[in-house]
């Protein structure tokens, strides 16, 4: 798969994310909701000013404390 094909294949997905209390959304074009979860962390790490090891421990996969939503174009 060549650069080009990976970004038209890229859709567009919203974050929302419960850190202590405070809810922030951010969006994201990726590949995969995987994908997608992978490059929101270090925009949010950004945002709060920590670095992004304790966030992805804090956003673990399996914990309820976020969501990760494909963005569906309307035709």
């Amino acid at each position: 798969m060549n650069d080009l094909t990976k970004t038209i294949n890229k859709k567009i997905y919203k974050g929302t994310f419960n850190w202590k209390g405070e809810i922030h959304t951010l969006y994201t074009t990726a590949l995969h909701k995987d994908h997608a979860y992978a490059l929101l962390i270090p925009k949010l790490a950004k945002i709060l000013g920590y670095n992004r090891a304790p966030l992805y421990a804090y956003f673990a996969h399996d914990k309820p404390n976020h969501e990760i939503e494909e963005i569906k174009k309307d035709d």
